[in-house]
Protein backbone atom coordinates (compact mmCIF):
# COMPACT_ATOMS: atom_id res chain seq x y z
CA UNK A 1 0.00 0.00 0.00
CA UNK A 2 1.41 3.57 -0.85
CA UNK A 3 2.49 5.60 1.76
CA UNK A 4 0.94 9.21 3.17
CA UNK A 5 3.63 10.86 1.52
CA UNK A 6 3.58 8.98 -2.03
CA UNK A 7 -0.04 9.74 -2.43
CA UNK A 8 0.29 13.05 -1.82
CA UNK A 9 2.25 13.70 -4.22
CA UNK A 10 0.55 11.26 -6.99
CA UNK A 11 -1.90 14.35 -7.80
CA UNK A 12 0.99 16.31 -9.17
CA UNK A 13 2.89 13.76 -10.87
CA UNK A 14 -0.58 12.82 -12.84
CA UNK A 15 -1.33 16.73 -13.95
CA UNK A 16 2.48 16.59 -14.91
CA UNK A 17 2.27 13.56 -17.13
CA UNK A 18 -0.86 14.64 -19.14
CA UNK A 19 0.38 18.24 -19.41
CA UNK A 20 3.88 17.55 -20.70
CA UNK A 21 3.91 14.22 -21.78
CA UNK A 22 0.81 13.32 -23.43
CA UNK A 23 0.30 15.13 -26.66
CA UNK A 24 -3.44 16.41 -27.36
CA UNK A 25 -5.50 14.63 -30.10
CA UNK A 26 -2.52 12.13 -30.01
CA UNK A 27 -3.01 8.50 -29.04
CA UNK A 28 -3.67 9.10 -25.50
CA UNK A 29 -2.30 6.65 -22.50
CA UNK A 30 -3.59 3.14 -21.05
CA UNK A 31 -4.12 2.80 -17.34
CA UNK A 32 -1.13 0.78 -17.27
CA UNK A 33 1.32 3.65 -18.02
CA UNK A 34 -0.21 5.86 -15.44
CA UNK A 35 0.38 2.96 -12.46
CA UNK A 36 4.20 2.74 -14.04
CA UNK A 37 4.84 6.43 -14.52
CA UNK A 38 3.59 6.86 -10.94
CA UNK A 39 5.85 3.69 -9.75
CA UNK A 40 8.95 4.93 -11.54
CA UNK A 41 8.20 8.87 -10.04
CA UNK A 42 7.33 7.41 -6.24
CA UNK A 43 8.74 3.98 -5.68
CA UNK A 44 5.39 3.20 -5.07
CA UNK A 45 2.40 0.84 -6.67
CA UNK A 46 -0.97 2.65 -6.62
CA UNK A 47 -4.25 1.27 -6.64
CA UNK A 48 -6.93 1.80 -10.13
CA UNK A 49 -9.14 2.88 -8.21
CA UNK A 50 -7.44 6.23 -6.41
CA UNK A 51 -6.49 7.04 -9.97
CA UNK A 52 -9.30 7.19 -11.30
CA UNK A 53 -10.36 9.67 -8.42
CA UNK A 54 -7.43 11.41 -9.15
CA UNK A 55 -8.21 12.25 -12.29
CA UNK A 56 -12.11 13.45 -11.31
CA UNK A 57 -10.04 15.84 -8.76
CA UNK A 58 -8.09 16.98 -11.96
CA UNK A 59 -10.78 17.43 -13.72
CA UNK A 60 -12.69 19.66 -11.42
CA UNK A 61 -9.95 21.72 -11.33
CA UNK A 62 -9.41 22.59 -14.81
CA UNK A 63 -13.21 23.51 -14.58
CA UNK A 64 -12.59 25.76 -11.62
CA UNK A 65 -9.75 27.68 -12.39
CA UNK A 66 -11.03 27.82 -16.30
CA UNK A 67 -8.32 25.75 -18.05
CA UNK A 68 -11.51 24.68 -20.06
CA UNK A 69 -14.79 25.71 -21.05
CA UNK A 70 -17.85 24.95 -19.39
CA UNK A 71 -18.31 21.81 -18.20
CA UNK A 72 -15.50 20.06 -20.57
CA UNK A 73 -12.88 17.51 -18.89
CA UNK A 74 -9.02 18.39 -19.10
CA UNK A 75 -8.88 14.47 -19.01
CA UNK A 76 -11.09 12.00 -20.91
CA UNK A 77 -11.39 8.10 -22.21
CA UNK A 78 -12.98 6.11 -24.59
CA UNK A 79 -12.27 2.49 -24.08
CA UNK A 80 -9.25 1.88 -21.98
CA UNK A 81 -7.32 4.92 -23.43
CA UNK A 82 -7.19 8.30 -21.74
CA UNK A 83 -7.00 11.63 -23.37
CA UNK A 84 -5.98 14.80 -22.46
CA UNK A 85 -7.60 18.43 -23.97
CA UNK A 86 -5.96 21.07 -25.17
CA UNK A 87 -5.91 23.77 -22.20
CA UNK A 88 -7.57 27.45 -23.23
CA UNK A 89 -4.23 29.58 -23.74
CA UNK A 90 -2.20 26.84 -24.46
CA UNK A 91 0.39 26.71 -27.31
CA UNK A 92 -0.27 24.71 -30.33
CA UNK A 93 2.34 22.48 -31.78
CA UNK A 94 2.19 24.54 -34.83
CA UNK A 95 3.13 27.79 -33.11
CA UNK A 96 5.75 25.57 -30.48
CA UNK A 97 7.46 24.12 -34.26
CA UNK A 98 6.89 27.75 -35.22
CA UNK A 99 8.84 29.24 -32.44
CA UNK A 100 11.69 26.42 -32.67
CA UNK A 101 12.46 27.00 -36.16
CA UNK A 102 13.09 31.12 -35.73
CA UNK A 103 14.65 30.52 -32.66
CA UNK A 104 17.44 28.46 -34.80
CA UNK A 105 18.11 31.14 -37.38
CA UNK A 106 17.22 34.36 -35.07
CA UNK A 107 20.53 36.55 -34.51
CA UNK A 108 21.85 36.61 -31.47
CA UNK A 109 20.23 33.84 -29.33
CA UNK A 110 22.21 31.63 -27.82
CA UNK A 111 22.40 28.13 -29.56
CA UNK A 112 20.93 25.81 -27.06
CA UNK A 113 17.70 28.22 -26.67
CA UNK A 114 15.67 26.02 -28.86
CA UNK A 115 16.76 23.11 -27.31
CA UNK A 116 15.75 24.59 -24.19
CA UNK A 117 12.91 25.33 -25.65
CA UNK A 118 11.51 22.38 -27.16
CA UNK A 119 12.52 20.61 -23.70
CA UNK A 120 9.98 22.16 -22.28
CA UNK A 121 7.57 20.32 -24.63
CA UNK A 122 8.30 16.77 -24.58
CA UNK A 123 4.96 15.67 -26.03
CA UNK A 124 5.80 17.85 -28.93
CA UNK A 125 9.37 17.19 -29.48
CA UNK A 126 10.91 14.16 -28.05
CA UNK A 127 11.72 11.95 -30.41
CA UNK A 128 11.71 8.81 -27.92
CA UNK A 129 7.87 9.33 -27.59
CA UNK A 130 7.05 10.63 -30.91
CA UNK A 131 8.84 8.07 -33.46
CA UNK A 132 6.19 9.08 -36.25
CA UNK A 133 6.44 12.58 -36.78
CA UNK A 134 3.75 12.73 -38.93
CA UNK A 135 1.09 12.15 -35.88
CA UNK A 136 2.15 15.37 -34.55
CA UNK A 137 0.23 17.00 -37.33
CA UNK A 138 -2.53 14.68 -37.54
CA UNK A 139 -5.06 16.98 -36.01
CA UNK A 140 -4.15 20.41 -37.85
CA UNK A 141 -4.51 18.38 -41.06
CA UNK A 142 -7.82 17.25 -40.36
CA UNK A 143 -9.13 20.83 -39.94
CA UNK A 144 -7.32 22.71 -42.18
CA UNK A 145 -7.72 23.88 -46.14
CA UNK A 146 -5.76 21.94 -48.75
CA UNK A 147 -3.01 24.88 -48.78
CA UNK A 148 -2.47 24.30 -44.85
CA UNK A 149 -2.16 20.58 -45.56
CA UNK A 150 0.30 20.23 -48.19
CA UNK A 151 2.75 23.14 -45.72
CA UNK A 152 2.04 20.87 -42.90
CA UNK A 153 2.58 17.70 -44.47
CA UNK A 154 6.12 19.29 -46.17
CA UNK A 155 7.20 20.38 -42.99
CA UNK A 156 6.73 16.85 -41.66
CA UNK A 157 8.66 15.40 -44.76
CA UNK A 158 11.14 17.97 -44.32
CA UNK A 159 11.80 17.59 -40.84
CA UNK A 160 12.42 13.99 -40.92
CA UNK A 161 14.82 14.26 -44.07
CA UNK A 162 16.65 17.14 -42.10
CA UNK A 163 16.81 14.68 -39.08
CA UNK A 164 17.76 11.61 -41.26
CA UNK A 165 20.55 13.25 -43.25
CA UNK A 166 18.19 12.15 -46.69
CA UNK A 167 19.07 14.19 -50.24
CA UNK A 168 15.73 15.49 -52.15
CA UNK A 169 14.42 16.30 -55.14
CA UNK A 170 11.74 18.67 -55.98
CA UNK A 171 10.20 21.18 -58.34
CA UNK A 172 10.71 24.67 -57.84
CA UNK A 173 8.75 28.00 -59.45
CA UNK A 174 5.55 29.85 -59.47
CA UNK A 175 2.39 28.35 -58.92
CA UNK A 176 -0.05 28.93 -62.44
CA UNK A 177 -3.31 27.31 -61.97
CA UNK A 178 -2.53 25.50 -59.07
CA UNK A 179 0.52 23.58 -60.27
CA UNK A 180 4.33 24.65 -59.73
CA UNK A 181 5.85 26.07 -62.75
CA UNK A 182 9.72 25.33 -62.40
CA UNK A 183 12.53 22.71 -62.80
CA UNK A 184 14.11 20.50 -60.56
CA UNK A 185 16.60 20.71 -57.69
CA UNK A 186 18.64 18.55 -56.09
CA UNK A 187 19.33 19.71 -52.40
CA UNK A 188 20.71 18.50 -48.90
CA UNK A 189 18.20 19.94 -46.66
CA UNK A 190 19.81 22.23 -43.84
CA UNK A 191 17.51 24.06 -41.54
CA UNK A 192 13.58 25.51 -41.59
CA UNK A 193 13.36 29.30 -41.22
CA UNK A 194 10.40 31.10 -40.57
CA UNK A 195 10.33 34.89 -42.11
CA UNK A 196 8.10 37.11 -43.88
CA UNK A 197 5.26 35.11 -42.73
CA UNK A 198 6.55 32.30 -44.92
CA UNK A 199 8.31 29.26 -44.32
CA UNK A 200 11.65 28.39 -45.84
CA UNK A 201 13.97 25.57 -46.64
CA UNK A 202 17.77 26.15 -46.60
CA UNK A 203 19.31 23.86 -48.05
CA UNK A 204 22.78 23.11 -49.95
CA UNK A 205 22.47 22.81 -53.48
CA UNK A 206 24.39 20.01 -54.76
CA UNK A 207 24.05 20.43 -58.75
CA UNK A 208 25.90 23.93 -57.62
CA UNK A 209 27.91 22.20 -55.61
CA UNK A 210 28.87 20.51 -58.34
CA UNK A 211 29.85 23.33 -60.38
CA UNK A 212 31.43 24.97 -57.51
CA UNK A 213 33.70 22.21 -56.89
CA UNK A 214 34.67 22.26 -60.84
CA UNK A 215 32.79 18.91 -61.36
CA UNK A 216 34.86 16.90 -59.08
CA UNK A 217 32.81 17.14 -55.88
CA UNK A 218 35.55 18.04 -53.55
CA UNK A 219 34.91 20.92 -51.49
CA UNK A 220 35.21 22.58 -48.30
CA UNK A 221 33.13 24.60 -45.68
CA UNK A 222 33.41 27.81 -47.94
CA UNK A 223 32.24 26.08 -50.99
CA UNK A 224 29.79 24.12 -49.33
CA UNK A 225 28.39 28.27 -47.63
CA UNK A 226 28.54 29.59 -51.45
CA UNK A 227 26.02 26.67 -52.37
CA UNK A 228 23.51 27.33 -49.64
CA UNK A 229 19.45 28.28 -50.89
CA UNK A 230 16.41 29.27 -49.93
CA UNK A 231 13.12 27.71 -51.10
CA UNK A 232 9.62 29.20 -50.15
CA UNK A 233 7.81 25.80 -49.22
CA UNK A 234 4.73 27.19 -50.97
CA UNK A 235 6.59 27.26 -54.18
CA UNK A 236 7.97 23.37 -53.43
CA UNK A 237 6.26 20.69 -55.47
CA UNK A 238 6.98 16.70 -56.32
CA UNK A 239 9.24 16.30 -53.62
CA UNK A 240 10.82 13.41 -52.74
CA UNK A 241 13.88 11.06 -51.28
CA UNK A 242 16.89 10.78 -54.33
CA UNK A 243 16.65 7.00 -55.35
CA UNK A 244 19.36 7.08 -57.58
CA UNK A 245 19.66 3.35 -58.28
CA UNK A 246 22.33 1.67 -59.56
CA UNK A 247 22.78 4.67 -62.31
CA UNK A 248 23.05 7.62 -61.03
CA UNK A 249 24.08 9.35 -64.40
CA UNK A 250 20.92 7.94 -65.95
CA UNK A 251 19.82 9.42 -62.72
CA UNK A 252 20.70 13.01 -63.30
CA UNK A 253 19.69 13.23 -67.05
CA UNK A 254 16.00 12.19 -66.65
CA UNK A 255 15.63 14.04 -63.67
CA UNK A 256 17.56 17.27 -64.09
CA UNK A 257 18.25 18.31 -67.62
CA UNK A 258 19.15 21.47 -66.98
CA UNK A 259 22.60 20.21 -64.89
CA UNK A 260 23.18 16.85 -67.00
CA UNK A 261 25.60 18.68 -69.43
CA UNK A 262 28.27 17.46 -67.68
CA UNK A 263 27.50 13.86 -67.80
CA UNK A 264 27.06 13.56 -71.19
CA UNK A 265 29.10 11.45 -73.18
CA UNK A 266 30.69 13.93 -75.67
CA UNK A 267 33.09 15.12 -72.52
CA UNK A 268 36.49 14.00 -71.58
CA UNK A 269 35.35 12.60 -68.23
CA UNK A 270 35.76 8.38 -67.84
CA UNK A 271 32.66 6.72 -67.71
CA UNK A 272 33.76 5.42 -64.60
CA UNK A 273 34.27 8.70 -63.05
CA UNK A 274 31.33 10.14 -64.53
CA UNK A 275 29.11 7.21 -62.49
CA UNK A 276 31.44 8.53 -59.30
CA UNK A 277 30.80 12.40 -59.70
CA UNK A 278 27.14 11.55 -60.34
CA UNK A 279 26.39 9.28 -57.20
CA UNK A 280 28.50 11.94 -54.98
CA UNK A 281 26.40 14.52 -56.64
CA UNK A 282 23.01 12.55 -55.53
CA UNK A 283 24.13 12.47 -51.41
CA UNK A 284 23.21 14.36 -48.31
CA UNK A 285 26.40 17.29 -47.82
CA UNK A 286 26.39 18.96 -45.01
CA UNK A 287 29.01 20.85 -42.44
CA UNK A 288 31.05 19.25 -40.04
CA UNK A 289 28.98 20.09 -36.95
CA UNK A 290 26.00 21.49 -35.59
CA UNK A 291 27.95 24.52 -34.32
CA UNK A 292 29.42 25.42 -37.80
CA UNK A 293 25.96 24.84 -39.92
CA UNK A 294 24.60 27.30 -37.52
CA UNK A 295 27.09 30.10 -37.96
CA UNK A 296 27.12 29.74 -41.96
CA UNK A 297 24.04 29.46 -41.97
CA UNK A 298 23.15 32.89 -40.07
CA UNK A 299 25.81 34.58 -42.34
CA UNK A 300 23.89 32.92 -44.78
CA UNK A 301 20.77 34.77 -43.94
CA UNK A 302 22.24 38.20 -42.71
CA UNK A 303 24.28 38.91 -45.41
CA UNK A 304 23.63 36.84 -48.79
CA UNK A 305 21.35 37.80 -51.30
CA UNK A 306 19.28 35.23 -51.62
CA UNK A 307 19.46 34.80 -47.83
CA UNK A 308 19.02 37.96 -46.30
CA UNK A 309 16.09 38.39 -43.73
CA UNK A 310 17.53 41.87 -41.90
CA UNK A 311 14.35 43.90 -40.14
CA UNK A 312 16.99 46.52 -39.48
CA UNK A 313 16.83 50.43 -41.30
CA UNK A 314 13.11 49.20 -42.90
CA UNK A 315 12.28 52.09 -46.03
CA UNK A 316 8.76 52.13 -46.94
CA UNK A 317 8.73 52.56 -50.63
CA UNK A 318 5.61 53.58 -52.36
CA UNK A 319 5.42 51.41 -55.94
CA UNK A 320 3.73 50.94 -59.15
CA UNK A 321 3.36 48.03 -61.47
CA UNK A 322 1.79 49.05 -64.91
CA UNK A 323 1.51 46.53 -67.85
CA UNK A 324 2.50 48.27 -71.02
CA UNK A 325 0.26 46.26 -73.14
CA UNK A 326 -3.09 47.07 -71.53
CA UNK A 327 -5.19 45.11 -73.98
CA UNK A 328 -3.16 42.32 -73.99
CA UNK A 329 -4.59 38.86 -72.31
CA UNK A 330 -1.38 38.60 -70.41
CA UNK A 331 -1.14 42.11 -69.32
CA UNK A 332 -2.66 41.09 -65.61
CA UNK A 333 -0.24 38.05 -65.33
CA UNK A 334 3.15 40.18 -66.53
CA UNK A 335 2.09 42.77 -63.25
CA UNK A 336 1.46 40.04 -61.05
CA UNK A 337 4.85 37.97 -62.19
CA UNK A 338 6.94 41.11 -61.94
CA UNK A 339 5.26 41.82 -58.36
CA UNK A 340 5.79 38.30 -57.03
CA UNK A 341 9.89 39.21 -57.11
CA UNK A 342 9.17 41.27 -54.25
CA UNK A 343 6.48 40.21 -52.70
CA UNK A 344 9.08 36.78 -52.41
CA UNK A 345 11.89 38.20 -50.76
CA UNK A 346 9.99 41.57 -48.66
CA UNK A 347 7.16 42.61 -47.51
CA UNK A 348 4.08 44.14 -48.22
CA UNK A 349 2.54 46.64 -46.31
CA UNK A 350 -0.34 45.41 -44.83
CA UNK A 351 -4.21 46.91 -46.39
CA UNK A 352 -0.94 49.12 -48.69
CA UNK A 353 -2.23 46.85 -52.49
CA UNK A 354 -4.73 48.74 -54.44
CA UNK A 355 -5.38 47.96 -58.26
CA UNK A 356 -6.88 49.26 -61.51
CA UNK A 357 -8.17 47.04 -63.63
CA UNK A 358 -8.59 50.33 -66.40
CA UNK A 359 -4.60 51.11 -66.28
CA UNK A 360 -3.79 47.06 -65.35
CA UNK A 361 -1.58 48.74 -62.68
CA UNK A 362 -0.98 47.08 -58.96
CA UNK A 363 0.02 49.61 -56.48
CA UNK A 364 1.79 48.91 -53.43
CA UNK A 365 4.42 49.97 -50.50
CA UNK A 366 7.43 47.57 -50.25
CA UNK A 367 8.59 47.36 -46.87
CA UNK A 368 12.65 46.31 -47.32
CA UNK A 369 15.69 47.54 -45.40
CA UNK A 370 17.79 49.74 -47.49
CA UNK A 371 20.82 47.04 -47.92
CA UNK A 372 22.44 45.94 -51.54
CA UNK A 373 20.42 42.82 -52.05
CA UNK A 374 17.38 45.27 -52.29
CA UNK A 375 18.72 47.21 -55.04
CA UNK A 376 19.61 43.50 -56.76
CA UNK A 377 15.24 42.93 -56.50
CA UNK A 378 14.77 46.77 -57.88
CA UNK A 379 16.78 45.72 -60.63
CA UNK A 380 15.32 42.76 -61.31
CA UNK A 381 12.43 44.32 -62.09
CA UNK A 382 13.38 46.24 -65.20
CA UNK A 383 14.48 42.84 -67.33
CA UNK A 384 10.50 42.77 -67.27
CA UNK A 385 9.59 44.39 -71.00
CA UNK A 386 5.69 44.38 -70.05
CA UNK A 387 5.42 46.38 -67.93
CA UNK A 388 6.26 50.10 -66.45
CA UNK A 389 7.82 50.74 -62.82
CA UNK A 390 7.60 53.43 -60.43
CA UNK A 391 9.48 53.87 -57.70
CA UNK A 392 7.86 56.82 -55.17
CA UNK A 393 10.92 56.95 -52.76
CA UNK A 394 13.10 59.94 -53.23
CA UNK A 395 16.04 57.99 -51.45
CA UNK A 396 15.29 54.55 -52.61
CA UNK A 397 14.87 56.20 -57.05
CA UNK A 398 17.82 58.29 -56.08
CA UNK A 399 20.25 55.24 -54.98
CA UNK A 400 19.39 53.00 -57.43
CA UNK A 401 19.72 55.92 -60.64
CA UNK A 402 23.20 56.27 -58.76
CA UNK A 403 23.77 52.86 -59.10
CA UNK A 404 22.69 51.85 -62.73
CA UNK A 405 25.01 55.17 -63.79
CA UNK A 406 27.79 53.15 -62.90
CA UNK A 407 26.93 49.59 -64.04
CA UNK A 408 26.70 51.64 -67.82
CA UNK A 409 29.99 53.21 -67.09
CA UNK A 410 31.30 49.35 -66.85
CA UNK A 411 29.79 48.28 -69.65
Amino acid sequence: MANKESSKLKLLYLYEYFMKEVDPDGPGVVMSDMVSMLEARTGETFDRKSIYADIDRLNEFARLVGSVKNNDEFITHQGKRYFRAGLNGELQLAEATLISDSLRTTEFIPEDIYQRFEDMFPAYFNQKMNNETARLYSRYTAHSDSVVIGINNMLTFFRDCIKDGEPLMFKYGYKISRAVKGVNHVVSPIILDWSNSHYYLIAIDNMALLKASGNTMKYDEDTLSRCLRRFRLDRIDSYRVIVPGSDPVKYIRDNVPSNAAIFDDKTKIAPADRKKIASECLKYHTFANEDKLRKRVRNYIENSFEGYNSQENIKLIPMSIEASDKDSVYAWKNVLQTFSVLKDAFAIKERSISESDKDKKLSFILMAPDVPPLYKYLFSLFTFDYVKISIQNDEIAAKLRDYAERVSKAL
